[in-house]
């Protein structure tokens, strides 16, 4: 049975660093406006040049399986206006039936879970088991639960100046990413 743990869950903007990907995580293709490159609300996960006043925020909640010891997440689109992205019900990061990071607007099923495995001291990936506070940054790669495919990013559009790739488990380049923490727990609102 898996737990949510509050304590570790958090909201982070997610930066790329594999060579020639450098960019954030994001929910939006490119599109030319104008000549130049625009963001435009989407539902599939990419990694993209091109940020607008700030990367995309993830809310990466974190279940425990206490039996295990282990932690897995359920990764959502998250945004500090609204608590939830652009679109509110399809929010929650899965995977379509080609492995392509997708927002869906229904729970991610308990095996649908993310895997998020850090740089440990060695320099060898393993599940991510320390705390964190704002302002950390977590050097890992994001993998899926069950079938063990890493998260690359493939199909590389160019847009104007700028490019944006789908993210999908398994095929591709792999993801070197860098987990820029911006709160803990979840993002109190005020909804009044």
């Amino acid at each position: 049975m898996l737990v949510h743990d509050y304590d570790r869950s958090f909201v982070a903007h997610v930066a790329c660093s594999t060579p020639g990907l450098e960019g954030f995580l994001d929910c939006a293709k490119l599109v030319v406006r104008g000549g130049e490159a625009a963001r435009v609300a989407d539902d599939w996960l990419v990694v993209s040049s091109l940020v607008g006043r700030e990367p995309h925020r993830f809310w990466f909640r974190c279940m425990v399986d206490e039996a295990r010891g282990r932690r897995y997440y359920d990764i959502q689109s998250w945004s500090r206006r609204t608590g939830r992205d652009f679109n509110s019900k399809k929010r929650y990061l899965d995977r379509n039936g080609n492995d392509y990071g997708c927002l869906y607007d229904e729970k991610v099923a308990d095996e649908r879970l993310w895997k998020v495995m850090a740089l440990n001291e060695q320099g060898a990936l393993a599940g991510m088991d320390r705390s964190l506070q704002p302002g950390d940054h977590v050097a890992a790669r994001i993998w899926t639960r069950t079938t063990n495919l890493e998260l690359c990013a493939t199909e590389r559009e160019h847009v104007a100046d700028h490019w944006f790739a789908c993210a999908r488990a398994g095929e591709g380049e792999p993801l070197d990413l860098q987990i820029r923490v911006t709160d803990i727990g979840e993002e109190l609102l005020d909804d009044h």
